[in-house]
């Protein structure tokens, strides 16, 4: 069975590849695999407003607070539970999000996502907190049955932001609309802050839909231009970094003898004890040791003794010392070293694709020269999920890119009146590469409608570009 850290991290990527697409393709072509016809944009030329940062996508320096962000957010649901918790809210929010704007106007029943009162004055300022402490008790419960709810309720934040910003655009208050979404990507932002890679999944699903909505805000004919916004937000907006060091010691935070586990000292008794346990945490999915689950290790010690003793004397241990230890005791002394082995390699191969996307591919390389594992703890932690951890997080960059993109676009058609016949063309400001592979965006102009295209990753980017 999956442990339960394994199936949170399915959960993840289900939720961040969901709010990442912005519509679901028609039966008929995820059927017969032809592409989706580009997403539609009408720009208005605009120039950057003055000053250049007149609008910005996170809290600036100077409106920021000293405090716990997450403390604030915590008083979201707590405080307006009945909000949360209503099915008719609930509905109107999923209206907010997906109806056409001009169905958003005038009706009254969307009013309440512009008069959140209490709601939103917290989602604002945690979102203007330094930082954000969600204490997950990594140190005193194994780091695979960790329980994220706080992460999973700023799921409904989101969708409540994003829906706030479309009602405030389709009447009109742009300004509005940007500090929702300004509030949204601090929240994604401090979601990633949280030490599993699950937080900085969650966090840049919740700052793709953000994004997203920026998108579209861009396509207003009043939209002022967030060139300089978004070149102005952090790179990379979500910070990986903090999962992938809790990652590395996934096993030991509860566990911290295991460490080295050649200095720890015990009779055969001991070491069959120590190895149950090892056992019960890659088993996670058994809350007991039970005859099933001791028979499947019986028979993993059985068949991996000759090799794991070979393999300690390779690494230097004395032949005469490993023949004396306890069988248990090679077997647990031999499986975490070649898991330590297998995990710090997809971790340097993820520290590598976020510096040089390019690598991404080496991941699968790397997955596929693993060692051997006489005890699968690396499948059992998830270590070969980080493929699909690297394509999310590039995905994030992306978006940022290509709105940055698209507002160069609109620069340039404010000075020249016309659409680039290349990105290059574009003199003004510099107009940033594609980040998921270090090349220029495709971009192709036929008559007044330009292409602009990314089919890199596993969820290309097609917008189709014309001005008002």
């Amino acid at each position: 069975m999956k442990s339960l850290y394994r199936i949170c991290q399915i959960v993840g990527v289900g939720f961040l590849t969901l709010l990442c697409q912005p519509r679901t393709l028609p039966a008929q072509e995820a059927i017969s695999g032809t592409q989706p016809p580009p997403k539609r944009l009408v720009l208005t030329p605009m120039k950057p407003p003055q000053p250049a940062l007149k609008y910005e996508l996170l809290p600036r320096p100077i409106d920021r607070i000293p405090g716990n962000a997450a403390v604030h957010y915590g008083k979201v649901k707590s405080e307006q539970n009945h909000f949360f918790s209503s099915k008719e809210m609930a509905k109107t929010i999923e209206l907010a999000q997906q109806s056409p704007l001009n169905e958003l106007k005038t009706k009254s029943e969307f009013d309440t996502l512009t008069n959140l009162g209490s709601i939103y004055a917290s989602l604002k300022l945690g979102s203007r907190c330094e930082h954000a402490d969600w204490q997950l008790p990594i140190r005193e419960v194994y780091f695979g049955k960790l329980l994220l709810p706080e992460a999973q309720e700023s799921r409904s934040f989101a969708r409540l932001l994003q829906g706030r910003a479309r009602v405030q655009m389709a009447r009109g208050d742009l300004e509005g609309a940007i500090d929702s979404i300004r509030t949204g990507i601090a929240l994604g932002r401090h979601v990633a802050e949280g030490e599993t890679v699950i937080n900085a999944l969650i966090g840049g699903a919740i700052s793709s839909v953000m994004f997203e909505t920026v998108q579209e805000l861009i396509s207003q004919p009043e939209a002022p231009n967030l060139y300089w916004a978004l070149a102005a937000l952090p790179t990379p907006l979500i910070d990986l970094q903090p999962g992938l060091e809790a990652e590395q010691y996934a096993l030991y935070w509860t566990e911290n003898k295991w460490l080295h586990p050649e200095l720890m000292q015990g009779d055969e008794s001991f070491w069959r004890d120590e190895l149950n346990r090892l056992w019960s945490y890659v088993d996670a999915g058994n809350n007991i040791f039970n005859s099933k689950t001791k028979t499947t290790l019986t028979a993993l010690v059985i068949r991996s003794y000759p090799v794991a003793k070979k393999r300690l004397v390779d690494r230097g241990f004395k032949l005469g010392d490993v023949e004396e230890m306890p069988v248990a005791k090679v077997i647990f002394i031999d499986a975490l070293h070649q898991y330590n082995c297998n995990r710090d390699a997809q971790i340097v191969a993820v520290q590598q694709a976020l510096v040089d996307p390019t690598r991404v591919s080496y991941l699968a390389k790397v997955e596929s020269q693993k060692l051997d594992e006489c005890i699968p703890i690396s499948s059992a932690l998830g270590i070969e999920s980080y493929s699909i951890v690297i394509n999310a997080m590039l995905r994030t960059q992306r978006n940022v890119a290509t709105l940055q993109v698209i507002e160069a676009i609109r620069l340039h058609a404010a000075e020249t009146g016309k659409l680039p016949a290349r990105l290059g063309d574009i003199s003004a400001v510099i107009v940033p590469n594609d980040p998921s592979n270090n090349q220029p965006f495709s971009y192709e102009l036929n008559k007044d409608v330009a292409l602009l295209s990314s089919t890199t990753l596993n969820a290309p980017v097609r917008l189709e570009l014309k001005l008002n």
